[in-house]
C-alpha cells in the first residue's frame, strides 16, 4: 500500500526561486499538503529544474489527480537585475523632446533604441498632432535584427489610446514577428516616462517568459498534464493564466516573494 500514488484531487504549487525550486501538492478540499519536493535551481535551465521537481512530485501523486498548477518564479526579477532583457525598442508617440532627452540622459528607459514619433493627445484625450505613420513605418523597417520586441507609448494614451492602437496595427502588418506592448494596457497613471519605461521592460521580458512558459507547457504535456490549467503568480500574489502572463510578464516581477508571502500567510493560519 505504501507504494501507491496519491489519487486525491489537488493542486501543485511551484516556487522556482533563486537557490531552490520548491513544490507541494495540496489536496483540494482542505489544502492539506500531501506531497512536497525540493531541488536546486539551475539558472541556465529553469525549465529543466521545474521538470525535475515535477518528476519528484509525480512519483508520489497520480497525474490524473492534478486539477491545477500554480507557478511562481524570480525569472522576471532576475532578468532585470542581471541585465538579461531581450533587445527591445521603445516608440514614443507625441512625447516632449526635452522630457525624452532628460530621461535618456538619466538612462531611465533601459534601452538605447528610443524612437520618437510625432502624434499624441492632450490631457483631455484630444488629438494634439496626427500620428506620423510614414515615420513609424520607416523606423520599423529600419530596426536592427536583434530587436525582438517593441514598446509603444503615447504621451496621454491613458486618456486616448487611439494612436497606440493604430501603431500596433501598423507594426503587426509590417513586422508581424515582433512582440508588441502598448503602454495603456499596463498602466493608467499619468506619469508618461514611467509608463514608457514599464512598457519597455515588459517588451524585453516577453520573449524570455514565453520561452519558459512554452517549455513548461511541453513538460506538462509530456507528463500527462496537458489539460491541467497553468496559472502564474503575479507580483501582488494573485493568479493569472499563462497565456495572459506571456504578454504581461512585467506583472511577474516579485512573483517569487509574493508567493512566499502568501505561503507564510497560509501557514500562519491567518484569517
Amino acid at each position: 500500500m505504501g507504494s501507491e500514488k496519491i489519487t486525491d484531487s489537488g493542486i501543485i504549487g511551484i516556487d522556482a526561486g533563486g537557490t531552490f525550486t520548491d513544490l507541494a501538492f495540496l489536496r483540494d478540499p482542505d489544502k492539506a499538503i500531501l506531497a512536497r519536493a525540493k531541488t536546486p535551481t539551475k539558472h541556465d535551465d529553469l525549465a529543466g529544474t521545474i521538470e525535475t521537481g515535477l518528476s519528484m512530485i509525480l512519483a508520489k501523486v497520480d497525474a490524473r489527480a492534478v486539477s491545477g498548477i500554480n507557478l511562481a518564479s524570480t525569472l522576471a526579477t532576475n532578468a532585470i537585475v542581471e541585465d538579461k532583457l531581450q533587445s527591445a525598442a521603445i516608440f514614443l508617440l507625441g512625447y516632449p523632446v526635452d522630457a525624452v532627452q532628460k530621461a535618456q540622459k538619466e538612462q531611465t528607459f533601459g534601452t538605447d533604441t528610443i524612437i520618437s514619433i510625432r502624434g499624441g493627445h492632450d490631457v483631455w484625450g484630444v488629438q494634439k498632432d496626427p500620428l506620423d505613420e510614414g515615420a513609424l513605418e520607416e523606423a520599423l523597417l529600419g530596426l536592427p535584427a536583434k530587436i525582438k520586441a517593441v514598446a509603444v507609448s503615447g504621451y496621454f494614451s491613458v486618456r486616448n489610446p487611439a494612436h497606440e492602437d493604430r501603431a500596433l496595427q501598423i507594426i503587426e502588418e509590417l513586422r508581424p514577428k515582433l512582440y508588441v506592448t502598448c503602454g495603456h494596457e499596463l498602466a493608467m497613471d499619468l506619469d508618461a516616462i514611467k509608463r514608457a519605461t514599464t512598457c519597455g521592460l515588459n517588451a524585453g521580458l516577453i520573449p524570455i517568459v514565453i520561452d519558459l512558459l512554452d517549455s513548461v507547457g511541453e513538460i506538462c504535456s509530456k507528463k500527462g498534464l496537458a489539460d491541467v490549467p497553468l496559472s502564474i503568480v503575479r507580483g501582488d500574489g494573485s493568479l493569472v493564466s499563462a497565456s495572459w502572463a506571456k504578454l504581461h510578464p512585467v506583472e511577474m516581477i516579485l512573483s517569487g516573494p509574493a508567493a512566499s508571502a502568501c505561503g507564510a500567510y497560509f501557514l500562519a493560519g491567518a484569517p
